[in-house]
């Protein structure tokens, strides 16, 4: 493991470094695409993990010759992810630095 004791602290984002949601945000993706005639390539969106939805989606625009509203496609992704109310794991070697501190 790091050797921590030369840090005061370390500051952490939540969503991908202290829980894995990336299953349930590629569902939601999935879900949105469907609804807004995206086609859906598992393999292309898990390459767009960590990139903001809303740049996401002009990236999708782009890549496909659409134009959708991305607040409007933001805000149905973020419905269709709060409906699948799954229960993200713990990405337990992170846990263990942040007890840590």
């Amino acid at each position: 493991m790091l050797d921590l004791t030369k840090y005061q602290g370390i500051i952490f984002d939540m969503d991908g470094t202290l829980i894995d949601s990336m299953g349930a945000h590629l569902q939601a993706w999935e879900l949105t695409c469907q609804a807004f005639g995206y086609p859906f390539d598992y393999d292309y969106m898990y390459g767009l993990g960590g990139v903001p939805t809303l740049a996401t989606v002009d990236i999708l625009n782009e890549k496909f010759g659409l134009s959708h509203n991305a607040d409007e496609i933001a805000q149905q992704k973020h419905q269709f992810w709060l409906g699948l109310n799954q229960q993200p794991e713990i990405i337990t070697e992170t846990v263990d630095i942040l007890n840590y501190y």
